[in-house]
Parts: structure tokens; sequence; C-alpha cells
């Protein structure tokens, strides 16, 4: 059993794909597993096994809704009796999500603060609607203009009623200060982020809702420079996505800024519904847990899947030595 070290970034291109035989006897078209969190599956913490996985065709398609998983320990069935299986789904990973949003002049003053809303509401209304997982996520609002501080419009929250009402009490003018200091709102937007989630890759993201123009300077930690900033998203453990709008939109920095993702927001609000639930299905896994009866010793949970003419198998070796006893799944 081979264990890689994955950092999950969100396009397909930096799939890496471990490739599964196709079951003995079976004569079903080739689907492969790719496991997302090979290194951490298991959390000693919890006495939990966790598996994130995405299921891909021979061609490299993604598939989705299976529903027919079948589960194996050391080669045997499991017991409904003795172990505890949460039956493999698909959700989207983000546990934290904080949307930071320009209202700069270049947002304000060119008109386009209406549309910069509704761009926010129409991404919160797809992320509720394509995650299956939404109860159990937070989603944050936060604002900037050429502050030295970003603003809090709305707290970590699931409620889509409190983030549409925190979008719709934003007016038609500046904060306090018409330029931009976008540096310094994607450090604090990170640095939030930091505080809130843990340092794992798939848990929060950062959404950057802007023109990615700055224009106030440089001075140490509230206005930092490019190369600071640049240095920060490099190293940052989280997802973060540049959404470019409004007349003035500097390409360059919102695709630099948009590491994992940056889409340059049309004015079609059915286009945008469409990309939004293209990438939030895009960014979607499936997830099974497990907590085993095994108490000593090294084992292997196997897990099959099927769907029309595809099927696939993946066996993942864990050690049981005192990591299941307390283990309970909702």
């Amino acid at each position: 059993m081979t264990h890689l070290n994955l950092r999950i970034p969100v396009s397909l291109l930096a799939f890496i794909i471990f490739f599964i035989s196709p079951l003995p006897g079976c004569k079903a078209s080739k689907m492969d597993f790719v496991i997302l969190n090979a290194d951490k599956a298991l959390d000693a913490s919890t006495g939990k096994f966790c598996l994130d996985f995405r299921l891909i065709t021979g061609e490299g398609v993604l598939v989705r809704d299976v529903t027919d998983f079948k589960y194996q320990e050391d080669g045997k069935d499991i017991s409904k009796y003795e172990a505890d299986v949460e039956q493999a789904h698909l959700f989207e990973p983000y546990v934290y999500t904080l949307l930071l949003l320009d209202v700069s002049g270049g947002i304000v003053g060119s008109g386009n603060l209406e549309s910069l809303k509704d761009v926010a509401r129409e991404f919160i209304e797809s992320a509720s609607t394509n995650n299956a997982d939404w109860e159990k996520s937070r989603t944050a609002i936060y604002a900037f203009d050429g502050s030295r501080d970003v603003r809090s419009i709305a707290p970590f929250t699931n409620s889509v009623t409190t983030l549409n009402t925190a979008i719709a009490s934003m007016d038609s003018t500046c904060m306090k200060d018409c330029a931009s200091n976008l540096y310094g709102a994607l450090m604090k937007g990170l640095l939030a982020l930091e505080e809130r989630a843990d340092k794992e890759a798939y848990e929060a993201r950062l959404i950057v809702i802007s023109d990615f123009r700055h224009n106030t300077g440089v001075d140490g930690t509230d206005y930092p420079s490019w190369a600071v900033v640049t240095a920060q998203i490099k190293a940052s453990h989280h997802a973060i996505y540049a959404l470019g709008i409004g007349p003035e939109l500097d390409q360059d920095i919102m695709r630099a800024v948009g590491r994992d993702g940056a889409i340059e927001i049309g004015a079609s609000s059915r286009n945008r519904a469409t990309a939004f639930e293209r990438w939030h299905r895009g960014n979607q896994r499936y997830r099974v847990c497990y907590c085993s009866p095994a108490r000593v010793g090294n084992h292997s949970f196997t897990i099959v899947a099927k769907k029309d003419e595809y099927a696939a198998s993946y066996s993942h070796t864990f050690d049981a030595n005192g990591n299941f006893v307390n283990c309970k799944l909702p």
C-alpha cells in the first residue's frame, strides 16, 4: 500500500489517480478511486477512520451519484452488529468559507456594487443547494475598501437568511475609504480563516470577489507588499478562489490570487448560476467513515463501488492498536 502526502487542490488537472484492477471475474468498465486523504484517513484523537475520494472512469470523467457501495475488513463482510459504517456519500468538503467582498471605489464608484451583491447571493445559494452537508458548514462575510482593517458583515453561520440579510445591508457608499487595500484584506482574510479553521487544505476556503486592484501603497502589516501577499497565498493550507468583477478588472492579479480557481464573472445571472453549480459539484467528493471492531494489529478496509457498467475496489491498511475503542459515528 503506497501512502502519498497529498495537498488537495480543486482542479481536476491536479488529480493523482490510484489505478485499481477490476474485480476478479468482473467485466464492468474501468472505474478508479482517487483517494484524497490517504495519509490522514485515521484520526487517532477521535478513533474514526474516514476516506475521502472521487470516482473516475478510465476516460477521466467524474462518476457522481454512486449509491451501490459494499465494505469489507480483511476480506470479510463487515458485521452490522460489531462494527459501524457511515455510508459513502457526496459532500462539499469546506467546513468554513469566508467571502471577502470589495466595496472600494472601483466597485462602488463604477456602479457595480449591486452586481457584486448579486454574485455573493448567487454563490451562497449555489453552495447551500449543492452541498449535502451544508448544515455542518459555516460561512462568513467580510468587506474591504482602502481602510487598514476589514469589516465583518456576517459572522460564521449556516443561515442563508442571515447571510443574505447581511449582503442586502451593504449600501452604495464605501465603508470609510474609497481606495483599495486589497493586499491587506487578503492577509487579514487568510488570518481569520487560520484562527477559525484547522490547518487542513480541504476544511476552509477564501472566496474573493473584487476587481483585484490595489492602490494604497505599502506600509508594514496593514498595507503589505505584493511579495508578502503572494508568499502567504503560496504557503496557505486553505483553498483560495477569485471571482473577478468590474470595468477595471486586473486579470493578472485575479489569477495570482485565485490559486485554486479564478473566474471573471459575466453579466448573465443564468450563466453565473450554471458556473457556480459546476464549481460546487466539481468540488464534491465522497466520504465513508468506519469504526472497526479490531483492537490490535494491522487490518485492511476494502470498499467496492458499482454504478451501471462501472465497478472498482480500493483497499486501505490501517493500524487498529487502541484507535477504535471510543469510535462513534453520527
